[in-house]
């Protein structure tokens, strides 16, 4: 093989590619537990060979908390993590980590993790062994091999080494099956920069620029990689000062940050930005960015006409194109409300007109640049990836799920519980339990992240070609319990033969990282392991050259290098957006309705993110970063909206749409468009001794609402009625006085009565 180049054709070849095999292995790695159900005492005086009394040791791996991938450190000790970091070796967060990410050390040591398989008998799951169970899953396996076209898997997002095992799963069973579904990614306009600008996911410069224009896009809170964009934030702020405008229905994190605040009636985000692109038009020069046609289409987008729509008056739609037009450069982003709506998909392209109208594009977006090995990218997962199981069900025998939990997340409208009782077999391969797990025939326990192997490519990627590992930080609480990535082997095993030739996963990602080594960078004098400038290669005695070691040794100072930094950079090519403006058409807009007055915001937050860590107490006592509530589910209104109903703060409320309808405390916010109601994301699980039974679940009530070009379910555009119920609850706050205990320690002023600069 030329030691330069490694083309597609040969790493799929050489990393799993080919006949039928061995029996599924479920036994892990066999490594012994420092736990093994119930604490252990450290003797110093014998202890083993990896723990030295009292001294810490740092591991570098990758946070699975949520799809931005950051890089962490872990602290050890006495062979156990104690503590998540971030790494700053990691592009994607510079040392930084999100409280989610801190809470992966309880969602470690979690006391509902499972140890043991379960299996459906006398429609109950109970124990079984691991040997039955392997049984039964080499049985199902069996099954599908030979009736591969009823077979289907749903994953959440995955990418790098078992990205890679899936996909090739999927060809020896010559199926496409396979769903990835993520709640909050920003699928729509994937689809749409897909079109306009020649990449699903352009790289956002929001450190280079002096305005930020956000469309709902919650970019410190819940959006793409709020780590890494956090970090840029900061740098956006320093001298000279950047000005952050947030236009959305209800205020975030981000929103919270702004220097303007501007509440939009929900779904009309397009219709104010392609106002902006008429005003900005009105200067030749900008004009000279598109054609005379789009120019002239622009011409009906008046003020008076959006202001009418969106409910942002004409003064202030004015005051936002000039602050377009002097600070430059400028980048406009959307997401959110603005992208979850029937319309959605004409919000972004008119954002990306606003981007190329302010000559943002090449500037402060761009392209991310080629990687040589695209098959590691793997799939980021959408919202529409669970309604396309839910029609593919009647016509599915076997369902394998990992990683997602679409019962939990379907709207009522799909019955999606209904047609899993369809399936003759569902397994689920899961920490521990959740709503789909309790659906399921076979449930098979894998590892935590902090105790398994693999590499990961983010999501949202800062750089192209980097590549995050994942390794074990300390030995398995529970020895029996397989790495997600050996169970996916060995399911290869059964099927391809030439998998037999690693013995687990380990094996195989050790094999495949050291096949990387040339793409690393080119070789020089300087880095003759053709390293990334970040990793260091091992000293070397000064009397040994590079020609003196081995093909073996170089391979293995390169894997253990890699591991140690735990991030891996490989060489790219350079890639330009390519920008295509397409025919301005105003985005659809959601129907009034006098039964249903309001628009539901299901608003995700930063702690719980889409429900995946309502079972995990640390992350349900973060109070919301704006109302301070902990611990339950709210609706959210503006105290307008609720002195008109005459709703007070605590009143139990009915919130209906035509799906159904739920009950929560009402919260009086000035920080929502009087047309909304939001409620928060995470809460209403049925499962886990942290989650179970608190508060409610606002994706249930979704109406069958969909984005007219791509198909994405319009999460943010369904109608709902409220209604007291006569009941009041108190609300639980971390601030329940706003006199601070009534000592006035800090003086409040309502935001209505600030005086802000009017020129923003």
């Amino acid at each position: 093989m030329d030691s330069g180049k490694i083309d597609r054709r040969t790493f799929l070849k050489i990393m799993g590619l080919g006949g039928s095999g061995l029996i599924l292995n479920l036994t892990g790695c066999g490594n012994a537990s420092i736990e093994e159900g119930k604490e252990q005492v450290t003797a110093y005086v014998d202890p083993e060979d990896y723990v030295i009394p009292g001294d810490e040791v740092w591991y570098a791996s990758t946070c699975l908390q949520c799809p931005a991938g950051c890089g962490i450190h872990a602290r050890v000790r006495e062979g156990r993590v104690r503590k998540l970091e971030g790494n700053p070796d990691s592009p994607v967060n510079l040392g930084r980590l999100c409280p989610m990410g801190q809470a992966g050390v309880q969602h470690h040591y979690h006391p509902d993790r499972l140890a043991q398989p379960l299996a459906r008998t006398a429609n109950q799951l109970q124990p079984i062994s691991w040997e039955e169970a392997r049984q039964r899953l080499q049985k199902i396996v069996t099954t599908v091999k030979g009736n591969s076209d009823r077979f289907a898997l749903l994953t959440g997002s995955v990418s790098g080494h078992l990205g890679v095992l899936i996909d090739a799963l999927m060809e020896r069973l010559a199926t496409d099956r396979h769903y990835v579904f993520e709640l909050l990614t920003p699928a729509t306009a994937c689809h749409v920069q897909r079109e306009l600008l020649g990449v699903p996911a352009p790289r956002f410069h929001l450190d280079t620029a002096r305005l930020v224009l956000s469309f709902g896009a919650d970019f410190l809170g819940s959006w793409q990689s709020p780590v890494h964009f956090a970090a840029q934030y900061a740098h956006f702020r320093e001298s000279p000062r950047g000005t952050l405008i947030q236009v959305e229905p209800k205020m975030t994190l981000t929103g919270a940050n702004a220097d303007w605040w501007l509440p939009i009636r929900p779904g009309t985000e397009g219709w104010l930005a392609l106002g902006l692109a008429r005003l900005l038009t009105e200067e030749p020069e900008i004009a000279a960015r598109v054609s005379a046609t789009v120019v002239k289409t622009l011409g009906e987008y008046t003020p008076e006409a959006v202001s009418r729509i969106t409910d942002v008056s004409a003064d202030d739609l004015h005051r936002l194109a000039k602050a377009l037009r002097t600070q430059r450069p400028s980048l406009v982003l959307a997401g959110g409300a603005a992208e979850g709506q029937i319309g959605g998909s004409g919000n972004v392209a008119a954002v990306v007109l606003l981007n190329q109208l302010l000559g943002n594009v090449g500037q402060t977006l761009d392209a991310p640049g080629r990687p040589p090995l695209p098959q590691l990218l793997g799939r980021p997962g959408e919202p529409a990836a669970v309604h396309a199981l839910a029609k593919a069900l009647p016509e599915t025998d076997t369902l394998f799920v990992y990683g997602a939990n679409p019962v939990y997340s379907a709207p009522d409208f799909l019955r999606l519980e209904d047609g899993l009782r369809q399936v003759s077999k569902v397994v689920v391969f899961t920490p521990q339990l959740d709503e789909s797990a309790l659906a399921a025939d076979l449930v098979i326990p894998v590892r935590s992240y902090l105790e398994d192997w693999g590499t990961r490519v983010p999501t949202y990627s800062p750089e192209a070609g980097m590549i995050q590992m994942q390794q074990p930080v300390m030995r398995p609480l529970y020895p029996e319990v397989p790495g997600i990535g050996d169970v996916f082997l060995d399911l290869l095993k059964q099927i391809d033969n030439s998998y037999a030739q690693w013995d687990d996963f380990y094996a195989y990602l050790r094999h495949a990282v050291q096949l990387m080594r040339p793409l690393a960078n080119p070789a020089d004098e300087a880095n003759p392991w053709g390293l990334p400038p970040m990793l260091e290669p091992p000293v070397l005695k000064p009397e040994t050259t590079e020609q003196a070691l081995s093909e073996q040794e170089l391979n293995r100072s390169f894997w253990e290098t890699v591991v140690a930094k735990g991030v891996l950079r490989l060489g790219t090519t350079t890639q330009t957006l390519r920008l295509r403006i397409r025919p301005v058409a105003a985005p659809e807009s959601p129907a009034e309705d006098e039964a249903y007055p309001f628009t539901l915001i299901p608003s995700p937050r930063l702690g719980l993110y889409d429900g995946r860590h309502a079972n995990l107490p640390w992350l349900q006592e973060l109070p919301d970063q704006l109302t301070t509530v902990v611990w339950d589910s709210w609706a959210e209104l503006h105290p307008e909206t609720a002195a008109r109903l005459d709703i007070a703060e605590g009143d139990v409320l009915e919130v209906r749409s035509p799906e159904g309808s739920f009950q929560a405390k009402a919260v009086l916010f000035p920080g929502i468009h009087p047309e909304a109601v939001a409620v928060p994301l995470g809460q209403g699980h049925r499962v886990g001794r942290y989650a179970r039974g608190v508060g409610v679940n606002p994706l249930k009530i979704l109406s069958p609402k969909f984005d007219v070009v791509t198909g994405e379910p319009a999460l943010y555009a369904t109608r709902v009625s409220i209604r007291k119920t006569g009941r009041r609850e108190p609300v639980v706050k971390l601030a329940s006085s706003d006199s601070q205990h009534n000592r006035r320690l800090v003086r409040t002023l309502p935001a209505s009565k600030l005086k802000s600069n009017p020129e923003v």
